[in-house]
């Protein structure tokens, strides 16, 4: 999440360089609508699902739809996996509960692949 939006592509093929054919990627990441999003200001904003925290460091929020687009489309995986995991995390020292999303997806690589 802390890579900038345009340059996720290029990060994916440089797994999928890795990646023999029929190998796996395993991805999970924070969700739309994790706690976290919700809790940034308008001004912490970059760009769409894509802020910058008080310390500078930057978090993207993915969608099911956005990761379907970055790993099947442009970078021409099958999708094995996809779906959102939601968690309560609670912290019982501050007495807070925090609702967690999560996308966490399966992709494979194909054995015939002009990736």
């Amino acid at each position: 999440s802390a890579i900038a939006p345009e340059r996720m592509e290029t990060a994916v093929q440089n797994i999928l360089e890795r990646v023999e054919p029929g190998g796996y990627v395993l991805f999970r990441d924070y969700a739309e609508m994790d706690q976290a999003q919700l809790r940034f200001s308008e001004d912490q904003r970059l760009g769409l699902n894509y802020y910058v925290r008080q310390d500078g460091t930057r978090s993207f929020f993915f969608s099911l739809e956005g990761l379907s687009w970055l790993f099947e489309r442009q970078c021409g995986l099958e999708r094995v996996e996809a779906r959102l995991i939601r968690r309560v995390v609670l912290n019982r020292g501050a007495g807070l509960r925090m609702r967690r999303v999560f996308a966490h997806c399966v992709y494979r690589k194909p054995l015939r692949c002009e990736c």
